[in-house]
């Protein structure tokens, strides 16, 4: 656990913005949801429980090696737009496959509900783990949703094919690197021009449909990174982070690592928690909770940089009462007195109000505390 707080503390010591972006005392007329410790099923399913409260889901993140969709599953919901950020790596054919199994379940997808941001990377058609070694290691030349637009036009059809042809260079070569044998650039060109006229429809400069909805004042839910980098200036934002219990006890030394959370609130201008997974720890006789470092019996206010000192860093707890019968509750005086304890606990530590409660894997399952989209920003 050290080691992860000791490389989190430096990257807090590189950027320093605490700026929330909002005005005090206002209502939240955007919310993002984000996970500092990157659980993405738990995120997702906060997500989907605010789904119905917006007019638009704005995706930025997904872990498609956990299993998640690329496609938001409020795209179930009347009158909700749900958009494909730059932030996410699309695989054409993955998209593809969603689209497809979603209307054959009824679900009608369309260009009035499902759209693409023109500058969200594609990935490029490989199937191994091994051999998708990823667009950053291989230059800055990247293929992108817009790269796919009108290439049954002869001119646009030979830039792009310029452009595959510089990327291969760099990825055989890495390719090579690895024993694997070459990838032919007129394999990823059919990949492309087959799957283009199935995705393109779908593609558009995603800022005209924020700014619209954004100046009209409509609920915008942002599906965020770990890092609340919207891509996007969003004013009167608030920034929940979902917080898995589960998780946290699932280290070696079975704690929640305040003294890190605490960190990571101010970088990411956090305003309210939500906690999940709470329920599984049902029965634990105690709940660690890590208050902060010392060395030689003081405290210390941050990690030390020198390797020596580090070696010498001791994490201090402070033990919770476990609590039990959770799974379902959806009534906050309902929840286990020790329960309750560690939830005020928590935010008098953080000085962020726990908003959410999630008590089991249906969206049914949580306690919600306070809608985020009517809550005041910075009090």
């Amino acid at each position: 656990m050290f080691k992860k707080a000791f490389l989190i503390f430096t990257s807090l010591l590189i950027s320093t913005d605490t700026s929330n972006g909002y005005a005090k005392g206002k209502i939240a007329k955007s919310v993002t949801i984000i996970s500092t410790q990157s659980c993405d099923k738990a995120k997702n399913k906060i997500t989907d429980l605010l789904a119905d409260k917006a007019t638009v889901i704005y995706r930025l993140a997904i872990d498609t090696n956990a299993g998640s969709n690329l496609i938001p599953s409020a795209i179930t919901k009347e009158n909700v737009l749900c958009i494909l950020g730059s932030g996410i790596t699309i695989n054409a054919e993955a998209l593809t496959h969603e689209i497809q199994k979603n209307e054959a379940n009824g679900i009608k997808i369309s260009p009035q509900n499902l759209k693409i941001a023109a500058d969200a990377p594609l990935s490029l058609p490989i199937q191994h783990a091994l051999e998708n070694i990823g667009a950053d290691q291989m230059g800055t030349i990247k293929i992108f949703a817009k790269d796919l637009v009108g290439l049954d036009q002869e001119e646009n059809s030979a830039v792009f094919k310029e452009k595959v042809e510089k990327i291969m260079i760099l990825h055989n070569a890495l390719r090579r690197s690895y024993g694997k044998p070459e990838l032919k650039t007129s394999v990823v060109i059919s990949f492309f021009k087959e799957y283009a006229p199935k995705i393109v429809p779908y593609i558009s400069d995603v800022t005209v449909e924020l700014i619209k909805f954004h100046t009209t004042d409509q609920p915008i839910l942002i599906d965020g990174n770990k890092d609340a980098n919207l891509g996007f200036k969003f004013k009167d934002n608030l920034i929940m982070d979902v917080v898995d219990l589960y998780k946290a006890a699932q280290r070696e030394d079975g704690c929640l690592d305040l003294f890190t959370l605490k960190r990571l609130i101010k970088i990411n201008g956090i305003s309210a928690l939500a906690l999940a997974n709470g329920e599984m720890l049902d029965g634990f006789g105690t709940v660690k909770v890590c208050m902060g470092y010392e060395v030689n019996g003081e405290p210390l206010e941050g990690l030390p940089l020198e390797p020596a000192l580090q070696a010498q860093v001791k994490p201090i707890y402070k033990e919770f009462k476990g609590w039990k019968n959770t799974k379902g509750v959806k009534i906050y005086q309902d929840l286990d007195h020790n329960y309750r304890i560690f939830i005020k606990f928590l935010e008098k530590e953080t000085e962020l109000p726990v908003a959410i409660i999630s008590t089991g894997p249906s969206a049914r399952d949580t306690v919600m505390r306070q809608n985020p989209f009517t809550m005041k920003l910075g009090e």
